[in-house]
């Protein structure tokens, strides 16, 4: 609510909100055994400029229900913006499982629509529960890509 409010102002006062919505589902990054450089200038080839802190969560077995959900409603309340979930095979499978609901839900809303959410990928740095998000467009990297 008021957080996403604050922060939507600042962004917008710092320029970094475009009036360009972004139309696609969630989609599916493989970018196995990359590390924490090689996964930033992936982020960076995805992006074109280097993403604001707010616009990407790094996950880890420790990454706790209530900091899924609060990075998903910036997803949603900023349409024009990019936003990155790096590390989804870190999640504990409860975690995952709920953001497994949040795409699949979107996957069945939005069918044939425009999405009016930003433009999410999900990264996955190891194979672990990869393949429970197949319905999502996949797009894979390596690090000699970079």
């Amino acid at each position: 609510g008021k957080l996403v409010q604050q922060l939507h102002t600042t962004l917008d006062e710092l320029g970094i909100i475009e009036d360009n919505a972004n139309t696609e589902m969630p989609r599916v990054i493989t970018a196995y055994g990359m590390d924490d450089e090689q996964t930033i200038r992936l982020l960076l080839e995805l992006h074109g400029d280097p993403m604001h802190p707010a616009q990407s969560l790094y996950c880890s077995e420790l990454t706790v229900a209530a900091e899924l959900d609060a990075f998903l409603q910036r997803v949603e309340a900023f349409p024009s913006l990019m936003f990155a979930l790096v590390g989804v095979d870190r999640l504990l499978l409860s975690a995952r499982e709920a953001l497994l609901r949040w795409t699949s839900k979107l996957f069945m809303e939005l069918s044939g629509q425009v999405a009016q959410l930003g433009k999410l990928y999900l990264v996955f740095l190891r194979q672990a529960g990869v393949e429970i998000f197949s319905f999502l467009p996949i797009q894979r990297f390596s690090s000699e890509q970079l």
